[in-house]
Formats: structure tokens, sequence, C-alpha cells
């Protein structure tokens, strides 16, 4: 379906109202944050006086560090991340079921760009530890009927041997990591490019999108690159170059 910028934004406007009248009977941090707010929302506009939300202010310090913008008691959430720490202290955000579907559901859009099917065997390239992105994928790439190969806990050159052994089709990693990957197949005079990886999905860094290194890592493993833009707190909210 092809809406209209009018049509997309009063679209936005209804599905934001419904998202506030659902959350705002229970969550303390925001009910307090838009006491002031005119509501219903009635333009795009309008969201120009809202205040902004930082890191900080959803880091609570508490016994259990779960963000401070909780809806819901933490019986009530399954799945536990954590930001990378990148930028300082890690912030822990939890997901509902409902949560977990709507990730699932934004990552079909991801999948869709990169053209992976049921058809493919796809491989994990990373560890799994409290990162939000590639547990995400994961289930993402199962809800699509494709086989998925984690590798977390391997070595490099470990990897590139299950990558050969699964038939792996598709490879999900950092750019650096895919980087890496071409330095360690020369350094142990692995055939790269005769895996028959067709697509290799890059999140987590700004790589994806920098023209030289995706030129690199094309030509190194004779597959298409895909960036995919998200974060723990917000979801997976952009896909780069096709």
């Amino acid at each position: 379906m092809t809406l209209t910028r009018d049509e997309l934004a009063s679209h936005q406007i209804a599905r934001l109202n419904s998202l506030l009248d659902t959350i705002l009977p229970h969550n303390r941090f925001y009910a307090a944050k838009l006491a002031g707010i005119e509501r219903p929302v009635r333009s795009l506009e309008a969201l120009a006086a809202w205040p902004f939300t930082t890191k900080d202010e959803l880091i609570t310090g508490g016994e259990n560090d779960f963000a401070a913008n909780l809806t819901y008691d933490p019986s009530q959430y399954v799945r536990y991340h954590r930001t990378s720490g990148t930028r300082g202290r890690p912030l822990v955000v939890l997901d509902t079921r409902d949560d977990w579907q709507w990730w699932m559901r934004c990552w079909q859009t991801v999948l869709d760009a990169a053209g992976i099917t049921a058809h493919d065997h796809v491989m994990m390239a990373f560890s799994f530890g409290p990162f939000i992105g590639f547990w995400s994928a994961y289930d993402a790439c199962v809800a699509r009927g494709a086989l998925v190969v984690p590798s977390g806990g391997m070595t490099s050159i470990a990897r590139l041997d299950l990558l050969r052994s699964s038939g792996a089709t598709c490879v999900f990693c950092t750019p650096s990591y895919a980087m890496h990957l071409i330095e360690v197949a020369r350094q142990h005079q692995f055939p790269l490019a005769e895996l028959p990886v067709r697509r290799i999905v890059v999140a987590g860094e700004p790589g994806g999108s920098m023209p030289a290194m995706r030129a690199r890592i094309e030509s190194a493993w004779q597959a298409s690159m895909h960036g995919h833009s998200g974060a723990t707190e917000v979801g997976p909210r952009g896909i780069g170059d096709a």
C-alpha cells in the first residue's frame, strides 16, 4: 500500500496516540516527562515542543539496573539486553513478548531488502552476549524459515571452516569483522571467494555505508553487502543501500 505524505502523517499520529494511551497510565517515567503535552497529538509538528530524553535519564543505577522507563512490572518482560557500552555505562533494556514480535516484523523488512529466503543458510558470526543486535536477527531468520548457524565462542578460522561445511549462503556480522575475516582468510590461504556466501548483512558500525569498505568486502567475499541500522533502545530502524 502506498500512502501520500499526508496519509502517512495521519497514520503515524494515530499510532502515536494509541501508544500514548497504552503506556502513560502505567509508565511513571513518561507520564511525568510528558505531563505538559497536549493530547491527543494532532500533528507531527507538535513533537517539536516535546522534551528530549537522554541516556543518563534512563540509567537508574538501581539493584537490577533496568532502564527507568519500564511500562510494566519486570515479571512481564521476557528479553534482557544491554547496549554495547562503547560510550559509557551500558543501558539495560527489557522487552515483552509483544515487543519482541514487533522486532521480528521489522527485521523481515531487512531480510526482504537483503534478498534472504527460507532456502538460505545463515551464519551469525558474533558472540551471544547481551547486545541485542544479532539475537533479533537470529530469531528473525528462524521465523523466515532459513537454516540458522550459530558460531559464538569460535575462532575466526573455525568460523571460516564452519561457513564452508555448513554451506552458508549469508553471513551476519559487523563490517569490521567482515574485514577481519578477509585478513584471516589471506593469512591461512583460505579460499574465501569460493564459499557459497552470496549475501553479507552488516550492522553495529557505520562501515556498511562507506563505499570503499563496501567495495573491498564485496570484492573479497564475492558477495553483496547490505547495511542495517538499529539500536537496543529503539529497534531495527533502517536499511542501507542494497
